[in-house]
């Protein structure tokens, strides 16, 4: 039997130099039945010309500006004709073999809804970026293995609260029915969001690590500020908590994670880093002028997306995280050890 097609979505923005080494590797993988769509966010640095030039069997869509990640990937989504999708970041190479141990796995299940390889450091191959990430009850993801030897300890699958977004398999199905990406996130969190209101359909994650591939990790990212990514993900973060908990939950974690971020605001503003103090606040100034529209797609999602209550699925991908988890994910995760919990 023909193996099922995979639609490869890829967002660039002057991301040339990661296309000369993600392409030929993703062109050589072994996995037959593929196409790739390249959504193009305004570069100009040739990479358009570069693949039009090399690889002209991939669809490019050229946008004369950043969409953002986010809307970008919704406009690859409208493009794909395949039974899975799968999200891959520009700074990646890919192994001979990455997808089949990824569509078995799912094609086994017609209840996974989306699965993610084991990520592993480009620079540095014997760790891992992270296995994925678990809720916390501030809010906060815990983000698993982020850093860790790439030992056989983790050579396992799990289930994840979110997974990755620079190497992510989706059923498609499932995403013609909950929606791929909210366009108001931009970049930053996105992905997590999309993964609670899988669990919600009533659909699992997994990390699969018979697969992997080679991530650069913040390609088109150093390329911002930090007070641009600050706001981004605690705008998103606060977003997604209203929208997709239950009542009971929201009126419990929301305060809490407001309260780390005040904490998060003052420590910047300690440290003399103004802008990245006055993102927060700019995150909950959104969220205020928003709420009419953030109350919306609460409805929406609560009334249309969940099939199963929180405690269905949050307690078993809930870790436990104390003040020095916090610490070091504010000052420097790669000093904690991420899978002792």
């Amino acid at each position: 039997m023909k193996s099922p097609l995979v639609s490869i979505i890829i967002i660039n923005m002057n991301g040339k130099s990661y296309l000369e080494i993600c392409l030929p590797s993703l062109i050589e993988e072994t996995y037959t039945n593929k196409e790739v769509i390249i959504v193009d966010n305004g570069s100009v640095d040739g990479s358009v010309e570069f693949i039009k030039e090399n690889y002209p069997k991939i669809v490019v869509i050229e946008n004369k500006y950043n969409t953002g990640f986010a809307e970008a990937n919704n406009q690859g989504y409208k493009k794909a004709h395949g039974k899975y999708l799968f999200l891959l970041n520009n700074d990646t190479k890919i192994p001979k073999i990455l997808f089949k141990p990824l569509v078995d796995f799912m094609e086994a299940d017609s209840r996974v809804g989306a699965t993610q390889p084991r990520v592993l450091r480009q620079d540095d191959p014997e760790k891992l970026d992270s296995v994925g990430s678990f809720f916390t009850k501030t809010g906060f993801l815990y983000h698993f293995g982020f850093g860790h030897k790439d030992t056989k300890k983790l050579r396992r699958v799990i289930p994840l609260f979110s997974a990755k977004g620079c190497a992510l398999m989706l059923r498609k199905s499932l995403i013609d029915k909950i929606g791929l990406f909210d366009n108001d996130y931009f970049a930053y969190f996105e992905e997590t969001d999309l993964c609670w209101r899988i669990w919600l359909a009533g659909f699992k994650i997994f990390y699969i690590p018979d697969s992997y591939i080679l991530h650069k990790g913040w390609g088109t990212t150093r390329r911002m500020n930090f007070s641009f990514i600050n706001f981004h993900s605690y705008k998103n973060r606060m977003f997604s908590l209203i929208k997709n908990l239950s009542f009971g939950n929201l009126i419990i974690i929301l305060p809490i994670n407001i309260c780390f971020s005040i904490i998060a605001s003052i420590a910047h503003l300690f440290k003399g880093k103004i802008k990245e103090s006055f993102s927060i606040w700019k995150a909950f100034y959104w969220l205020v002028m928003n709420i009419k529209k953030i109350t919306a797609e609460r409805k929406c999602i609560q009334e249309k997306v969940r099939k199963v209550s929180d405690s269905d699925f949050l307690p078993q991908l809930t870790k436990k995280a104390g003040l020095l988890y916090f610490y070091y994910l504010f000052t420097g995760l790669e000093k904690y050890n991420t899978t002792k919990n």
